[in-house]
């Protein structure tokens, strides 16, 4: 018997339409009164409901009204408005609320005095710079909450892992405060164990522990071990936990939780992204994409295996043919397993076309590479390298046919990338310092060609007003053995023009020259000088705008370098902030020539 009502679609149907067919409240208003003492402008932007744009319009929900009326009121405690109190309310009308915080700030109470006992690990004063307390300054309860995790962790590199601190306030006309620490004992470990680590090799786990059983407990050393394992590439998440013994309060076992990625599978990607198009050239905004399969554990160890092909081609003028890219490659931490020097062995294989060039046969390249990363300050690390590389090239598309089709290159590498920025992808203070190296042929080498190049780069960040941003780069590189009849085909000399060098220019065409029939093509030399200077600051929501000059200069020697031989542009940018990093859309033009204007799409930030 069929007991499914006959009148139940028509219901789904009908719910459906009322739950997602329904007009969404937005927001016309908000306003803020009772802020004598501080800037309505300071404390929208904390606010999860702001009044709509064209291009934002947020959707009223009483559950954030309320929580942007305790952000209001924390900002406060955060001032020392001790008494503050924050009322919301809003109206509605015609599906549009509008939106009212009224603030009584109260008093603001400043700090008198500090007293700190206790404490004998720690000085007072780095116990306060954790707490940011300072006499004179507004007394901050709510940061110093936060930071009472920070302060208990910074016991505990101290072997101090039951440290307590208690913070007692006495409030009158101000205030003055007792900072009572107990340290407590020192805590050792006695053992370790691992949970989640089958079926890898516990040896791949242990081999990265750098803490010793019977030796202190120190917070250092089980972040160390936390990110070497991670480093592996086998887990997506690690996590070690003390756990205290019954029968002492001396000592812990320390448990190190694993959750393996899955071994084997298929990953694709694709998008907007800065393309290695050359690899002599700077990366060049494009569209790209990549089909990969991945074994992170080969045979159960910590050896990953990868095989992917990828396709990208670049937004900037003259590019036709994307260039199509084979890898293979296996990766590990341990360098012959008797070192931790983490080590990729690769083979690929390439197929490309140089720029403006549809009419001629594909250029082939295919070689073997060695590479060695050691990370060390965040994003900072030492890069080296071996790689023996061949290319094929059609004689049509070279000046010299004796090298046409048998151009071999081998070559050692030697990076040094130093990143001292507060963000990687939108930096706003910091210095980030490159320094690259490469030796290609000679005795001990071989190969076709011999030649040694360097190339320097600093960049730096400077906060200004409010979220503006002052941005300077600076990079020289030099090329010593470069041979005329050498075929540059990965842009190994150096080139400007384009969205990551001299704006006012066409990629690569920051100079040119005339070919025999008659073609404009680029021109590169083996002395390249380039500095970039922006002004960055937000408009309105995501959208940002950057103000900028450019100077560069291409020569043959050192003694050609001069201050008024650099050519420079000037321009501005639109800026979008995404997840990725930003998008940008520069105009510029060459201040020598105002008239020649050149548009460009640029992903990320130029340095």
């Amino acid at each position: 018997m069929n007991t499914f009502p006959k009148n139940i679609i028509p219901t789904i149907l009908i719910l459906a339409s009322f739950v997602f067919c329904q007009d969404e409240i937005s927001v016309r208003s908000l306003t803020i009164e009772g802020n004598n003492s501080i800037k309505t402008k300071d404390i929208k932007p904390l606010l999860r409901l702001e009044k709509g744009s064209w291009f934002s319009k947020p959707t009223f929900d009483r559950r954030l009204l309320k929580m942007d009326a305790i952000t209001i009121k924390n900002y406060y405690l955060s001032q020392g408005y001790l008494g503050v109190l924050v009322a919301d309310s809003f109206s509605i009308s015609n599906d549009k609320a509008e939106i009212h915080f009224r603030i009584v700030e109260g008093d603001q109470y400043y700090i008198r005095s500090i007293q700190v006992t206790g404490n004998k690990i720690l000085p007072s004063q780095r116990i306060l710079d954790i707490l940011q307390f300072r006499t004179g300054e507004p007394y901050n309860p709510v940061t110093a909450n936060l930071q009472l995790p920070v302060l208990e962790a910074e016991h505990h590199r101290y072997g101090k892992l039951y440290a307590n601190v208690t913070i007692r306030d006495d409030i009158q006309d101000s205030v003055d405060l007792l900072i009572e620490v107990h340290e407590g004992i020192d805590v050792g470990i006695k053992d370790y164990y691992l949970e989640g680590v089958e079926p890898i090799n516990p040896k791949v786990v242990e081999r990265e522990i750098v803490f010793e059983r019977d030796a202190l407990y120190q917070k250092d050393l089980m972040d160390k071990t936390q990110r070497r394992i991670k480093e592996t590439g086998v887990f997506s998440l690690v996590t070690l936990s003390p756990i205290r013994l019954v029968q002492t309060d001396s000592l812990v076992n320390v448990l190190i939780e694993l959750r393996q990625f899955k071994t084997r599978e298929w990953i694709s990607e694709g998008g907007v992204y800065p393309v290695e198009f050359f690899e002599g050239y700077d990366a060049i905004p494009g569209l790209g994409g990549d089909i990969e399969w991945r074994n992170r554990s080969l045979f159960h160890t910590s050896t990953n295996f990868s095989t992917k092909v990828s396709g990208h081609i670049p937004f900037e003028q003259d590019f036709y043919y994307p260039k199509i890219s084979y890898d293979v490659s296996f990766s590990n931490q341990w360098f012959l397993g008797l070192w931790r020097i983490p080590t990729t062995i690769g083979l690929y294989y390439e197929t490309l076309k140089k720029p403006d060039r549809r009419e001629d046969p594909n250029i082939y390249r295919y070689g073997f590479k060695i590479e060695n990363n050691v990370k060390f300050l965040n994003r900072s690390y030492v890069l080296s390298g071996i790689s023996w590389e061949k290319y094929i090239v059609p004689k049509e598309t070279t000046v010299n046919e004796k090298t046409a089709t048998d151009i071999e290159q081998r070559s050692i590498d030697f990076k040094i990338h130093i990143d001292k920025t507060n963000h990687p992808l939108f930096p706003s203070r910091g210095l980030k310092l490159d320094v690259d190296l490469r030796q290609t042929g000679g005795p001990l080498l071989g190969g076709s060609r011999e030649y040694f190049k360097y190339d320097i780069g600093a960049n730096s960040y400077f906060p200004l007003l409010g979220q503006i941003v002052f941005a300077g780069r600076i990079k020289y590189g030099m090329m010593v053995g470069w041979k005329s009849s050498y075929d540059d085909i990965q842009y190994d000399k150096f080139y400007l023009g384009g969205s990551t060098t001299l704006r006012g220019w066409d990629t690569f065409r920051f100079k040119t020259q005339s070919a025999e029939n008659g073609e404009v093509i680029p021109y590169g030399d083996v002395i390249r000088l380039l500095s970039n200077w922006e002004v960055r600051f937000p408009l309105f929501w995501r959208l940002g705008m950057e103000l900028f000059i450019d100077g560069g200069l291409l020569v043959s020697n050192n003694s050609s370098i001069k201050y008024s031989s650099i050519e420079w542009n000037e321009g501005a940018g639109l800026t979008i902030e995404t997840p990725l990093g930003p998008i940008r859309l520069d105009v510029a033009y060459p201040m020598e020539d105002k008239g020649n204007r050149k548009i460009h799409l640029g992903v990320h930030y130029i340095f």
